[in-house]
């Protein structure tokens, strides 16, 4: 028995660049708990994004063949696997909360519909009502949010001066999108 899943993450609310670690280790983990022999997932995109390196990284430790990780805890796979990526102790989770905080900006009320993604990713953020609170905001708020998000990712990288290309790479990804997330919105005005 082979599980054989078409959760890819571009087909989300966030579109190609969907943060969807918690939704692929659930997946690939309950199919080892209940013995199914195979997992397979299509519909991802390239893992060039650092979202999508996530994805893939998330898939293949949850199948055991990344790092060890035998009692299968993502907060292991984060501290362990992905923390490093990012440059230390709980940086790929602020990473992730900066970059779905913009998305969820940008998309306002788009991102609540989900239509085919059933993951809450405001929940995964560090204010789980977030996207209400979004739906609410201007143009003119969302852009000084996504511009105080820029500055605060600006910071870090400034911070890293030691940090290997790589990590920095992840989060000039990052300030790159937010960006570009600001000149979106800015066109809706």
């Amino acid at each position: 028995n082979i599980l054989r899943v078409h959760a890819g993450s571009q087909y989300s609310a966030m579109g190609m660049g969907d943060w969807a670690v918690e939704l692929i280790w659930q997946l690939v983990t309950e199919a080892r708990k209940h013995d199914v022999n195979g997992v397979s997932i299509f519909g991802e995109e390239s893992f060039v994004a650092p979202p999508n390196e996530a994805n893939y990284l998330a898939f293949e430790e949850a199948c055991g063949l990344g790092r060890e990780n035998s009692e299968l805890s993502i907060e292991k796979f984060y501290a362990n696997t992905l923390d490093p990526l990012y440059g230390g102790s709980s940086m790929a989770t602020k990473w992730r909360d900066l970059y779905i905080k913009g998305r969820l900006l940008m998309l306002g009320e788009r991102a609540k519909k989900k239509h085919l993604s059933y993951q809450p990713l405001e929940a995964l953020t560090d204010d789980p009502l977030f996207l209400e609170k979004t739906l609410s905001y201007s143009a003119e708020e969302k852009i000084e949010l996504l511009e105080k998000y820029f500055d605060e990712v600006q910071e870090i990288l400034y911070s890293m001066k030691d940090a290997s290309v790589s990590v920095k790479g992840r989060w000039s990804w990052l300030s790159n999108d937010l960006r570009n997330m600001i000149y979106i919105v800015s066109k809706k005005v």
